[in-house]
This record gives C-alpha cells, structure tokens and sequence, in this order.
C-alpha cells in the first residue's frame, strides 16, 4: 500500500534525515531508491503488495530508473512516463500536489518548524531540518496518511479530477 512508505519512514526514524549536498542525477537517485528497497526487505517480512509513487522530476523518469522500479515494484507505479515505458503502472495524474503528503503536509510543517529558528549556517539549516523531522509523531504520520486515503477517494469520486474545494 502507498502508506507503506511513510510507515516505513517512521520505523527507520534514526535514517530519515540523510542531507546530501549531491545534486540528483538519475544514478544518485536509483542508489537512494536501492536504499530504500534493501530497508523494506529487512522491515517487511510479507510479500510485496506495495505501491511506489513518484513525481515528474527528470532525473526520475529515466531508463535505468524505470527499470529499477519495474523489477521491484512490477505494476505497482504511479510515475509519469512509467506506463509509456513498461507498459504496466499508472501515469503521474498532472497537476496533483493534493495527492502527496509531502506536498500538503511535510514542508509545510517543516517550514513553521525550522524557519523562525534563523539558521546562520548550512550546517545549523541542516540540524534544524533533522531535529524538525524527528519531532513529527507516529500518530501525526499516521493521521497523515488516513487523510491521504480520503484524498484518494475524493479523486476517484471527482473522476481524477481537482476536488481540493472540497474541505477536509
């Protein structure tokens, strides 16, 4: 399930704040996501039954990245591009910031958190970042993602169109 990966997040809380000062290229993110898949192999003890859900960046869309997340997740991609390229997943919904937490909860938070504080430094800026993520509880993660399924609903309800006129 799509919760599955911020769960995960929370399990492994000690490893959520890796800053890197590395720009995102194609093979620095297919290592990050072999990170991530060598961590749900120790934590899940099940079958895969997971969905993996990226956004349009470039360095996310290329073929060595398709590949990568074709071998581990098969079907179970919502990334632009990925149907056109495997021929299995769900194309990236254009204009959907409502459908990610990070987007409609994370930065948001991390932002009331870590701005009043005036960081002088990179390094001040990047502890701050990391005692913000660490401070967020399971149950917000948890209430996060209940909300994330209502937003789901509300999507297929408005036929996979805009629906955050809607309260919630």
């Amino acid at each position: 399930m799509l919760w599955q990966i911020a769960s995960a997040i929370v399990k492994s809380s000690q490893e959520v704040c890796a800053i890197s000062n590395e720009t995102v290229t194609s093979e620095r993110y297919v290592a990050i996501l072999e990170q991530f898949v060598a961590t749900q192999q120790v934590l899940e003890d099940r079958p895969r039954t997971e969905w993996f859900m990226q956004d349009g960046a470039r360095p996310h869309r290329t073929e060595q990245v398709f590949r990568f997340l074709d071998e581990y997740f098969g079907n179970r991609v919502i990334a632009l591009e990925y149907p056109k390229f495997t021929g299995a997943g769900m194309d990236w919904p254009p204009y959907s910031p409502d459908l990610t937490p990070c987007d409609y909860i994370l930065w948001g938070t991390l932002k009331d958190i870590v701005y009043p504080k005036h960081s002088a430094t990179l390094d001040e800026l990047e502890s701050a970042i990391c005692v913000a993520c660490e401070s967020i509880s399971v149950e917000t993660v948890r209430n996060v993602m209940a909300n994330f399924i209502l937003r789901l609903r509300h999507l297929c309800c408005a036929n996979g169109e805009h629906f955050e006129n809607i309260v919630m």
